[in-house]
């Protein structure tokens, strides 16, 4: 009897202590709660650890720090947002520029805007509830009504706290999508290079990252290209010299 006692005992204690032991690990951070508060629910926030994306030989000048927004249920996932970015680290290794951090956010997205319509400016609503003013924010998001595959706000089309904002959409992930492009053709970096030039696609139909035209538009970026990012990016205050 006493044995039978002591085992019930000893069960409330451990339940207790299990439960207790759950809700440390799983209350929000004071970052995570001001996200929370802003209706970005079940936030969850980590850093991407960015010298996996690095040999460590490499000489930077520059460098950006990134926001990376996972909207839930967007079809996206920490890993292939990772895949994402690790391809965006080698695209500005040309230009001498480095991600210098990547903080990982994912959570509920406002108003259950996973899919939105730019139209009705839905984008202004997620950038609005925005718990921070650092810049650039990538949005990872389902779709648009407009069917847009990414787009970017670039400072000369946006006021903040929508300037300096990039969504990509679930779509580019598709198989269709990927056999109009280059096999290795990043669609971030192309809508991050928006932002540092604060510029539209160019008439160039010489291989370049922000090419109008599908059939040269890639990778690659001009020396000139280079120079006006790092210029820009850093009078926009989306870059920082190192």
């Amino acid at each position: 009897m006493r044995q039978t006692i002591r085992f019930f005992i000893l069960s409330i204690l451990m339940s207790s202590y299990n439960y207790n032991t759950y809700a440390q690990k799983t209350k929000p951070t004071l970052e995570e709660e001001k996200w929370i508060e802003k209706g970005y629910k079940n936030t969850k926030i980590t850093n991407f650890n960015i010298n996996v994306f690095y040999y460590g030989n490499e000489k930077f000048t520059y460098a950006m720090d990134l926001i990376l927004v996972n909207l839930r249920g967007s079809g996206w996932d920490k890993q292939n947002i990772k895949k994402t970015i690790s391809k965006v680290a080698e695209v500005y290794l040309q230009c001498g520029i480095k991600i210098g951090s990547a903080k990982y956010v994912e959570a509920d997205a406002p108003y259950g805007l996973i899919d939105f319509s730019k139209k009705e400016f839905h984008h202004y609503a997620l950038a609005f509830e925005l718990p921070l003013s650092e810049r650039p924010v990538i949005f990872f998001a389902k779709s648009n009504l407009e069917e847009k595959s990414a787009f970017a706000n670039s400072n000369r089309l946006e006021d903040p706290p929508v300037s300096n904002t990039v969504f990509i959409l679930s779509k580019v992930n598709s198989k269709e999508y990927k056999e109009k492009r280059p096999e290795d053709y990043s669609p971030t970096a192309h809508e991050l290079a928006h932002l540092f030039c604060d510029c539209p696609h160019n008439d160039i139909k010489e291989p370049n990252i922000l090419s109008k035209y599908y059939d040269v538009r890639d990778n690659s970026i001009s020396k000139e290209q280079c120079a006006t990012f790092k210029s820009k990016g850093l009078e926009l205050g989306i870059l920082r010299k190192l």
